[in-house]
Formats: C-alpha cells, structure tokens, sequence
C-alpha cells in the first residue's frame, strides 16, 4: 500500500501539521509532502548557493541540501503553502541558462520513518543486526577484508591519476610524471598492502554509545541500529560486535540499568527531547601488552554521559536531575568494584542542541565516585593517561587519538621510518639519530601530536600543524610530559601555515630555526 500522506498520518495521529511543530527530527523523517526536488542546478553549487538563490527569488522555505557535483537540490517546507509558493515561484525560472526541474521529493523508506512517536519508530526496527551498522564487514573473513580494502585503495589511486590528467587536459597543461607511470597500474603512487591490525577483538579504545529506546521500546545504551536519515532510530547493545571492549561493555550495562530505574526520558531522536544522550567511553590500552588470549588490556577507563538539562527543565524536574547525577556516580562506582573496571574518572557533558556532539566550551562536570580512588584534573576536565611507542599522551573526552592503540603503535614506528628514511628496524632506541640527519618533518592535521612526538625523538625538528586550537594545547602539554624540546605546534588551516612555516624553518635567514639553533635541515619531509 502507498505510504499515507502527511495530512491522513496527522489527521489519524492527531499530530502537527508543519515542520516547526513537530521539530526537526520527527519532521525530516515524516514531512515528504512539504519537500521539493529541484533539478538542473549547477554542479558547482553547495546549499549555501542554493539558499541564496531562494532568497533573491523571495522563496519561504525552512531548510535546503545539496552537495557540490550533483545537480539536485532538496527544499524543505514549514507548511503546505510555502511549498505550492514556491512551486509557483520557480516554475519555468532559469539558472545560468538552465531551466529548473522541479518534483515532489520521493520517500526513501518506509515503517519507522512513517512513525508518530519514539516507541513506534523503535519498534519498526527490529529484526535488523546492529553489526551491520556498527561493523559492516563483520560478515567477511578478517583476510578477505584487507584484500578488499587493499583492492579500494589501488582503485582510488587509479582514479586520482585519471581527475589529475582530465583536469590537466582541461587547463592545456602538461601532465605530472608521476601520473604517466605504467609500472605503477595506472595509480598514483604503488601502495603497500594493507597490514593485519595486531589486534581484531575488543581493541577500540573509544566508544560512543548512543542512548535511547530499543526495538522492545525500552531504554537502552547501545549503538543505533542504522542511519537516522534512512528511518533507523532504535538502539540496540553492542555485546556482538567484535570491535567493543568488555570493560565499555560492563559500564553500557550499568548505565542501562540506571537509565531504565530513572524517572527522566532518554533521548527522543524524532522530537529531539529528553535527558539522557549519550555515554562516551575511553580506554587506556597501551600500558600493557596484549594478553594470552590476545584482547588487549584496559589499564585506565573514563566515562562521560552527555545530559540535556533544558530537556529536564522543560519537564520541571531540574531537582530530581541533580539527584539523579548523584546517583549516576553511585551506579558507574558500583559497577566498577563489582566488575575489577579500572575507572579512573567520570563526568557528565551538557548537550542541548540538536547536534550528537556538545557545543563548544559546553559544561562539563566531573562526578562523584564513592569508594573510587578518581583522577581527573585541578580544571575539572577528566582524563586518562595513553602510552604509545615509550611516550605517554593525556586523552581528554574530546581530544583526537587513534581507536586502536595496538595498531597506531605500528603505524607510528612505520611513519617515522618512512619519514627519516630508514630501513626496517632501524633507529628503534629510544633518542637514537635525534638531529643526526637534519630532517625537519611536518606533521600535517597533527591532533594531540602522536605522530610528531614519536618522530621527534629521531628527527632534527618536527612541526605540527592543526586547525583545532585545543588539540594543540594538548599537543604542546604532551611533548613538555615526554620531555621534547625539538617540536612546535601550531594552531591554524594547514593550507594557510605550512607555507610560513616552510619559510621559517628552511628559509636560510638568520632568524631561522634551524639557524638560531646551529642545526641545518636539509630537506623536509611533510607526514599528512
């Protein structure tokens, strides 16, 4: 049977009839009838261009999407009216000599995007696998996988060399050499295989575990069934994937059984309303070598849940979610003695907008944990202590670092040979060839710095370059941690840096680095 339009599925529910009394999310899920399909724009575009478009053409719409290289734009409408306006508005109106397209958006899914409520749209998801959302190649031998990611790659290559020689063909330049290389297949550059991870079961370090209703309509922490742009909103545990941990295991439990005892709502992903979002878990797995059975060990856990306190202020019940905190340290606390969990902090993290990730410099509180010895800091942001290649790195719950600290090991030692130039096993002690080959190395979006730090220790000078400014704040506290005199970090577009950074540091003048320091690079070598 056809999907009931919006006004029947309103009418029957006796729910709103425009975008903005539904909110955003019940609305994009529900609300085809109020979205547009406008076809012929330039390829060039973005959303931005197209809302400019709409504005000089006097168009009332509420939201619009579109990707540059497609010709297609989505328009989403308040109410009825303003669609039929701007039908009439845009019909047989031109754009760069092109007349627009226009056609009623079609509905990609049905059964819970057709849903009216949270439970309902739960309750339309079952039967699907969580591992295919959380772990889509779970179905695969672990070898095959690294064939086929090695298959991707090469194909991506070859199509790389392709866009540069069209692009080139294009402009009547002439072509790179690199991309007029046969032995190469036709790629870019000729690859090496992908490396087998030392570790395949419960080795991420980082777990985000969306909190919401399960297929049954009951809370649940887990990971979402499946996209929420394809109708998909329940939650369902992650104990089958082969990925999670089994310490971030036990505390999902004890959140879950915390959240199913509160009196205050999860998060309803249609409406965007409730209280309990998300619970962040990260782990410390680098202090301790893999175990005989091949897991990894968990040496250091944090545990933030982000909270919605508008979201409980709208129900009246800004009392009872202090207490509920209290008790949320109390269930983490209990779960970590009853469980051997190496809890080391806890915090709760605000989040009232409409976005899974909290805005910046939002309010983060660190919890009370009876009868756990709890670290932290003096500025009330938790944190754990990682250690890779012999350096330790302080991880924050926002800060960027690789989600398999077994595998970054490998990948850390392999960027610093390449980058220094040396052979397989080469330069492993710790300090060895520091400044002996005058290497200055870039490292490129460098986060907290991990890369440079390990390289630094064999390289004449490392400079980091990252846009996000707190991610160089930790960078620069942990190279003072790990005692590294010869690295700088800045905050800024690598695009726009790297160039000054280039003229400082290997411009030869008197002010140079390398000069001040009596250090000569002879070449630089940019890890991006």
């Amino acid at each position: 049977a056809a999907p009931p339009s919006l006004a029947s599925a309103a009418a029957a529910a006796d729910a709103p009839a425009s975008r903005a009394e539904m909110g955003p999310g019940l609305a994009s899920l529900v609300c085809v009838d109020l979205a547009l399909c406008v076809r012929n724009l330039p390829t060039f575009w973005n959303h931005k261009d197209v809302r400019k478009e709409l504005a000089a053409r006097k168009v009332a719409f509420a939201s619009a999407k579109k990707q540059r290289g497609n010709k297609v734009a989505f328009v989403h409408f308040d109410t009825a009216e303003q669609r039929e306006a701007a039908m009439k508005a845009l019909e047989g109106a031109k754009v760069r000599n092109r007349v627009l397209e226009l056609q009623p958006a079609k509905r990609r899914f049905a059964g819970p995007a057709h849903a009216t409520s949270a439970e309902e749209a739960a309750r339309g998801c079952a039967g699907r696998d969580v591992r295919d959302s959380v772990t889509p190649l779970w179905r695969e031998d672990y070898a095959d996988q690294l064939a086929n990611k090695g298959a991707a790659l090469e194909a991506q290559l070859k199509r790389l060399t392709r866009r540069v020689r069209r692009e080139c063909s294009r402009r009547g330049t002439l072509f790179p050499a690199w991309t007029s290389a046969r032995s190469r297949g036709g790629m870019a550059v000729a690859p090496l295989p992908p490396r087998a991870s030392p570790v395949v079961d419960g080795y991420r370090n980082k777990l985000e575990f969306s909190v919401g209703l399960g297929v049954d309509a009951l809370p649940c922490v887990g990971f979402q069934i499946g996209a929420f742009r394809d109708g998909l909103v329940a939650v369902a545990p992650g104990d089958a994937a082969r990925n999670v941990p089994k310490s971030a295991l036990l505390v999902a439990a004890a959140v879950q059984d915390f959240v199913r005892a509160s009196g205050l709502p999860v998060w309803d992903r249609l409406r965007n309303k409730g209280v309990w979002r998300d619970l962040m878990v990260r782990e410390a797995h680098g202090h301790a070598p893999v175990d005989a059975s091949g897991g990894v060990v968990c040496t250091q856990l944090m545990a933030v849940m982000q909270v919605s306190p508008a979201g409980a202020k709208e129900l009246g019940k800004e009392a009872e979610l202090e207490a509920e905190l209290v008790r949320l340290g109390e269930a983490l606390a209990e779960a970590a003695r009853a469980h051997a969990i190496p809890l080391a902090c806890a915090a709760w993290w605000r989040n009232d907008g409409c976005s899974n990730v909290p805005a910046a410099g939002a309010e983060m509180v660190p919890l009370a944990l009876p009868g756990v010895t709890s670290g932290g800091a003096a500025d009330g942001v938790p944190r754990i202590t990682e250690r890779v290649c012999g350096l330790e790195f302080e991880v924050t719950p926002s800060a960027f670092f690789q989600v398999n600290t077994h595998a970054a090991q490998q990948l850390y030692e392999e960027a610093t040979r390449w980058a220094l130039g040396e052979g397989e096993g080469e330069g492993k002690e710790e300090g060895e060839g520091k400044g002996k080959d005058g290497t200055l190395v870039f490292d490129v979006c460098c986060g907290s710095g991990a890369i440079g730090l390990t390289v630094a220790r064999r390289a004449a000078f490392v400079v980091g370059l990252e846009i996000n400014e707190r991610a160089v704040v930790d960078a620069r506290a942990n190279a003072r941690a790990n005692g590294i005199e010869n690295a700088e970090f800045v905050a800024g577009r690598a695009e726009c840096t790297i160039g000054r950074a280039l003229g400082k540091y290997m411009g030869g003048g008197a002010g140079g680095r390398g000069a001040a320091a009596g250090v000569r690079f002879d070449r630089a070598v940019a890890i991006v």
